[in-house]
């Protein structure tokens, strides 16, 4: 009759059991378990004064140099308010879901947000994260503490970023309207005197022309007079002849 392990070598048995108690309950399943166990998730102990500096330098770096340089001033004037309407909506209702979900589909995200230079970039530091649901990409963002707050100092950057951005955008346009003012001023005064060169020729061409009828009037008067001057001188010669009489060629008066 075959015996089993245990009896053949009662003194294994017995110090696998005392190693089995020193390790704990969990000791025998652990080593199983830690191949299709998620990673550790960090604990949030709360904020620190060199983390929410470097969120703010990342932050104001994404929205400086890519939403602002990378954009018009209005574009990215649109860009920022959209963020910060995103960002206040989820911090006034931190349970309501519909706003922490957004889909790229999304009217104004696409035309506000991801259609400008940065746009997504800054949305990611927002704490969103992307995924496809039946191709459809979507934005959504989990309402962690460490997430919420540092949602927050997003919220008070783009609102900073917001008002400069806006002043920007109104002087730039005011540049442009008064550059746009100033160039139909000068289109105008160049038509003017377009204009004015155009009557000036016009009048040169009618003095011309009154000037030309004047001495044409003039010729065909002074023609007519020598027209006239030669026949009176013909009809004088005619009246001489016809006063000479005989061979002698005298007059009869003579």
């Amino acid at each position: 009759m075959a015996t089993s392990p245990t009896n053949s070598h009662p003194r294994e048995a017995a110090l696998l059991a005392a190693q089995a108690r020193l390790a704990g309950p969990s000791s025998s399943s652990s080593s199983e378990a830690t191949p299709t166990s998620p990673p550790p998730v960090r604990r949030w102990t709360g904020p620190s004064e060199k983390e929410d500096r470097d969120y703010r330098i990342k932050l104001a770096r994404v929205v400086e140099k890519e939403v602002i340089g990378g954009n018009s001033y209005t574009v990215s004037a649109a860009c920022i308010e959209t963020l910060l309407q995103i960002a206040s909506n989820i911090l006034s209702n931190p349970s309501e879901p519909k706003y922490r979900l957004i889909k790229a589909t999304s009217h104004v995200l696409k035309n506000k947000v991801l259609s400008a230079k940065g746009g997504q970039e800054a949305l990611v530091l927002l704490g969103f994260r992307s995924f496809v649901v039946d191709f459809v990409k979507q934005y959504k963002l989990e309402p962690t503490e460490e997430k919420m707050h540092m949602l927050g100092l997003a919220r008070e950057m783009l609102d900073q970023h917001l008002a400069e951005t806006k002043n920007r955008a109104a002087a730039a346009l005011a540049s442009h309207s008064a550059a746009r003012l100033e160039e139909s001023s000068r289109k105008a005064e160049a038509l003017a005197q377009i204009e004015d060169d155009r009557e000036k020729v016009r009048a040169r061409v009618e003095r011309e022309r009154l000037a030309r009828e004047a001495r044409q009037r003039r010729e065909s008067e002074a023609g007519v007079s020598e027209e006239s001057r030669h026949h009176e001188v013909r009809h004088h010669a005619e009246d001489d002849e016809d006063d000479y009489v005989g061979s002698g060629g005298r007059k009869l008066n003579d």
